[in-house]
């Protein structure tokens, strides 16, 4: 029975987070995709059908689609995984660029960029690193840190404790120097900290969750093309893989909440200082409850000694 409540309790857990995630204000991008650089290839032809021009836009469609941010001076974030090592280990702090292939203010912006790491990484004298996140393989880590809109910049400092948001308006390259050479950030009195930052303990749970459905997704769409697994036994794998997780999950939830499920069903805490017990508040409640019950007792004897001696006074006043 009580494994069954572990199942429940962490499919339940999970279910909220997913929907937490999915509620949050991310992967909006229509704004950005009107401005995006792609073309395709045309080709001018004769009456006979051979070819004698083409497009010299292919070539800038070859290049608008090309990574960005691959210089020397960039670290480039391939998973969220990635992304909570480096920085929640980190005490620099981090230029954060989130960026798409398709993005077209991204390929105008990022030469500008690019040029100021590398001006920054040479000089030696500064103490802001530069790292990209790409939206083609990484949406998980866009949940977490609630991009709306690309290019989106921000700074992680602080072991990730500390996350601002960089959006100037007008976006321009001296806008950025500016930003990043008198350091306005520190400026920024209520920075974005605690369980819901990006590094927070929900932001990390939610990037992880999304991370791992999408992982999942892949994985079952392998297994149907490549070995022609129906879909039906796909599910069924998919639910024996949520059984285990929500279970692997409720057990670390009630082990940070400081319960973990005891046998019989009982509740028991887990050992650690400072925290009180629910053995020690079992133990105490007998002598509790019989100390609160004494004034109850006083008062019903008082109250039935009274009764009785009623009616002998009323008789003795009829006599």
């Amino acid at each position: 029975m009580m494994a069954f409540r572990s199942l429940l309790a962490g499919v339940a857990l999970l279910c909220l987070l997913l929907v937490s995630a999915l509620a949050a204000p991310q992967a909006d991008f229509d704004g950005v995709a009107d401005d995006a650089v792609v073309t395709t290839a045309t080709t001018t032809t004769t009456d006979g059908g051979a070819p004698i021009d083409a497009d010299v836009d292919a070539a800038a469609a070859a290049k608008a689609l090309a990574p960005l941010f691959t210089g020397p001076a960039f670290v480039q974030l391939e998973n969220p995984f990635q992304v909570n090592d480096l920085f929640t280990h980190s005490d620099k702090t981090w230029f954060v660029t989130f960026h798409a292939s398709w993005c077209g203010v991204c390929h105008r912006f990022a030469p500008s960029i690019e040029s100021l790491a590398e001006e920054f990484a040479a000089s030696g004298n500064s103490d802001v690193h530069f790292a990209s996140i790409n939206l083609d393989t990484n949406l998980a880590t866009a949940a977490q840190f609630r991009v709306s809109a690309i290019p989106a910049m921000y700074i992680v400092r602080d072991f990730g404790q500390k996350v601002h948001a960089y959006h100037p308006r007008p976006l321009t390259p001296a806008a950025l120097r500016v930003f990043l050479e008198e350091k306005q950030w520190l400026n920024d009195e209520a920075p974005w900290s605690g369980i819901g930052s990006p590094f927070g303990w929900g932001g990390r749970t939610i990037s992880i969750v999304l991370s791992v459905v999408s992982y999942y997704m892949q994985f079952s769409q392998y297994l149907r093309e490549v070995y022609h697994f129906p879909q039906w036994l796909v599910s069924l794998f998919g639910f024996g893989l949520l059984a285990v997780a929500s279970f692997a999950f409720a057990g670390i939830f009630f082990r940070v909440i400081g319960v973990t499920p005891g046998p019989g069903g009982a509740a028991s805490a887990a050992a650690s200082p400072g925290m009180l017990h629910m053995d020690d508040i079992a133990a105490d409640l007998p002598a509790t409850v019989e100390a609160s019950e004494q004034p109850e007792k006083a008062t019903a004897s008082a109250t039935a000694t009274a009764g009785t001696s009623a009616p002998s006074t009323r008789k003795r006043r009829n006599n």
